[in-house]
């Protein structure tokens, strides 16, 4: 099994105008592909069964 290091920690999602409307980023996982870029996917929802529940995806390159 290989180890995992951590090399920061940090907000993914971060609402906007939290005082307008409940946002949250729920559900993220992060991967390290071989070219050692990192993709992250996370849901952006006002609840877990929010019908306005949408899937997004960023990477960052190494």
């Amino acid at each position: 099994m290989s180890a995992i290091t951590i090399l920061g920690t940090g907000p993914i999602y971060r609402n906007p105008k939290p005082h307008v409307q409940a946002i949250h980023a729920i559900f993220p996982s992060v991967v390290c592909t071989a070219t050692g870029d990192m993709v992250a996917t996370f849901v952006l929802a006002e609840a877990f069964e929010a019908v306005n529940a949408h899937t997004y995806r960023f990477g960052l390159r190494a």
